[in-house]
């Protein structure tokens, strides 16, 4: 479980001027659906601690660091007798002393970027998994915390860094970034937990290749184990997963057969079973194009009602 994470909060929000001059970006004020003020820093802060992070390093200019530690001060006893007759002045105060116990502030002297920031917590990390929540990113729905639990599970299955990204249109991306990684598949631990699945159906080449123990092993086994604790896994073979010595968890078969579906790999020859065919062999399943037709891979037939999709 990840504990602790670094928000970078020491940018000069140029995107926010002129307003950013006079008050740091992580304090500018959210107007709530019930009316109530909050600032971007809550609601990071709040969404972390929901996630279970419970040491926040937020990275901020030598400047605005005393302006954030007067705004966690709530005003101190100077508004003590206005918080006395408003209840909710009162209850937003003890919020603030709640957060100020978990957060920690770390001065960034000169604004050399975003890696420059994450550097300079380097000894708040300490050593230990860390969360790089970026200061200028606030989660929706508001407080959510499963984009925070997908990396932190992804990291516990992988034990490498990983990142968490949103994927923007190409005319869009010069406002956000390029990065080069490879996808960890965790969109499909993702669903199969928010759909509650019971049962997942593998058509075949899960492990795409004849190496034995690829440098890729060791994280990708991690993933399948994650995978059959959420689910009985059915591993229908493929023509790459015979050949491969990978051993993995799991009901390893020929074929699959659930009512009038059949999930079968589809590399050899089928026969009619009078039902719908899904195989994972033949890709593309669908051309888009002008229209959409499917695409039957040469020397497929269609039987009576029998019918194939390919996966």
């Amino acid at each position: 479980m990840i504990r602790k994470a670094i928000v970078p909060m020491a940018g000069l929000g140029t995107r926010l001027y002129p307003i950013g001059v006079v008050l740091p970006k992580g304090l500018m004020p959210f107007v709530l659906s019930d009316g109530k003020l909050t600032t971007g820093l809550q609601l990071i802060a709040e969404t972390l601690l929901r996630a279970g992070v419970d040491r926040i390093g937020v990275v901020v200019s030598p400047e605005n660091r005393p302006v954030y530690e007067a705004f966690l001060e709530g005003g101190g006893e100077r508004y003590a007798p206005a918080r006395a007759k408003r209840p909710e002045m009162q209850q937003t105060y003890e919020s603030l002393q709640v957060l100020r116990c978990h957060l920690t502030f770390i001065e960034q002297p000169d604004l050399l970027g975003l890696g420059h920031a994450v550097w300079c917590a380097r000894e708040f990390a300490g050593g230990e998994p860390t969360l790089v929540f970026l200061g200028d990113h606030i989660s929706l729905p508001l407080g959510d915390s499963t984009p925070i639990h997908r990396v932190s599970q992804a990291y516990e299955t992988y034990q490498r860094p990983v990142y968490g990204v949103h994927r923007v249109p190409l005319s869009k991306v010069s406002l956000y970034g390029i990065l080069q990684g490879e996808p960890t598949g965790d969109d499909l631990l993702a669903l199969v937990h928010e759909r509650r699945a019971e049962r997942v159906v593998l058509v075949g080449d899960v492990v795409h290749g004849t190496v034995g123990a690829p440098e890729w092993a060791d994280g990708f086994r991690r993933w399948f184990d994650a995978l059959c604790a959420l689910a009985e896994v059915v591993w229908v073979e493929g023509n790459h997963d015979r050949a491969s010595r990978m051993r993995l968890p799991g009901e390893r078969v020929a074929e699959f057969r659930l009512g009038r579906f059949v999930f079968s790999h589809g590399d050899l020859p089928a026969r009619d079973r009078g039902g719908t065919l899904i195989l994972g062999h033949h890709h593309p399943a669908v051309v888009l194009g002008d229209g959409i037709a499917s695409r039957v891979p040469k020397g497929t037939r269609r039987r009576g009602a029998s019918s194939a999709l390919y996966c």
